[in-house]
Protein backbone atom coordinates (compact mmCIF):
# COMPACT_ATOMS: atom_id res chain seq x y z
CA UNK A 1 0.00 0.00 0.00
CA UNK A 2 1.27 3.51 -0.62
CA UNK A 3 2.30 5.56 1.84
CA UNK A 4 -0.02 8.61 0.80
CA UNK A 5 -2.99 6.38 0.91
CA UNK A 6 -1.94 4.96 4.65
CA UNK A 7 -2.01 8.32 5.62
CA UNK A 8 -4.72 9.76 4.57
CA UNK A 9 -6.75 6.28 5.83
CA UNK A 10 -5.18 6.75 9.05
CA UNK A 11 -6.34 10.30 9.41
CA UNK A 12 -10.05 9.72 8.11
CA UNK A 13 -9.98 7.07 10.61
CA UNK A 14 -9.24 9.88 12.98
CA UNK A 15 -11.50 12.47 12.32
CA UNK A 16 -14.24 9.32 11.89
CA UNK A 17 -13.43 8.70 15.68
CA UNK A 18 -13.35 11.88 16.87
CA UNK A 19 -16.48 13.08 15.02
CA UNK A 20 -18.18 9.59 16.29
CA UNK A 21 -17.22 10.35 20.14
CA UNK A 22 -18.25 13.60 20.24
CA UNK A 23 -21.74 12.58 18.78
CA UNK A 24 -21.59 9.83 21.55
CA UNK A 25 -20.29 12.29 24.46
CA UNK A 26 -22.83 14.97 23.37
CA UNK A 27 -26.08 12.38 23.42
CA UNK A 28 -24.84 11.30 26.78
CA UNK A 29 -24.72 14.69 28.23
CA UNK A 30 -28.18 15.12 27.01
CA UNK A 31 -29.14 12.62 28.59
CA UNK A 32 -27.51 13.28 32.33
CA UNK A 33 -29.05 16.94 31.89
CA UNK A 34 -32.38 15.61 31.16
CA UNK A 35 -32.30 13.00 34.41
CA UNK A 36 -31.10 16.37 36.55
CA UNK A 37 -34.18 18.20 35.12
CA UNK A 38 -36.58 15.67 36.08
CA UNK A 39 -34.71 15.45 39.51
CA UNK A 40 -35.03 19.24 39.88
CA UNK A 41 -38.67 19.19 38.65
CA UNK A 42 -39.49 16.34 41.59
CA UNK A 43 -37.49 17.47 44.26
CA UNK A 44 -39.78 21.15 43.36
CA UNK A 45 -43.03 18.84 43.36
CA UNK A 46 -42.13 17.33 47.07
CA UNK A 47 -41.41 20.89 48.30
CA UNK A 48 -44.61 22.27 47.29
CA UNK A 49 -46.54 19.59 48.35
CA UNK A 50 -44.51 19.93 51.88
CA UNK A 51 -45.15 23.57 51.91
CA UNK A 52 -48.94 22.85 51.13
CA UNK A 53 -49.53 20.27 54.19
CA UNK A 54 -47.79 22.22 56.83
CA UNK A 55 -49.76 25.61 55.45
CA UNK A 56 -52.79 23.17 56.07
CA UNK A 57 -51.61 22.10 59.24
CA UNK A 58 -50.63 25.94 60.89
CA UNK A 59 -54.30 26.80 59.81
CA UNK A 60 -56.21 23.89 61.63
CA UNK A 61 -54.49 24.87 64.67
CA UNK A 62 -55.23 28.86 64.33
CA UNK A 63 -58.68 27.89 63.49
CA UNK A 64 -58.56 25.51 66.69
CA UNK A 65 -57.30 27.94 68.88
CA UNK A 66 -59.92 30.91 68.18
CA UNK A 67 -62.31 28.89 68.35
CA UNK A 68 -61.23 27.51 71.54
CA UNK A 69 -60.64 31.10 72.60
CA UNK A 70 -64.44 32.45 71.57
CA UNK A 71 -65.99 29.31 73.31
CA UNK A 72 -64.24 30.56 76.43
CA UNK A 73 -65.35 34.19 76.00
CA UNK A 74 -68.79 32.42 75.24
CA UNK A 75 -68.73 30.53 78.22
CA UNK A 76 -67.27 33.69 80.12
CA UNK A 77 -70.60 35.99 78.71
CA UNK A 78 -72.94 32.94 79.94
CA UNK A 79 -71.86 33.43 83.46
Amino acid sequence: MDASITSALIGAVAVGGTALGTVLGGWVQARGGQAQAEAARQAARIAAEATHHQALYDRRWSLLAAYLRAAGECMEAAD
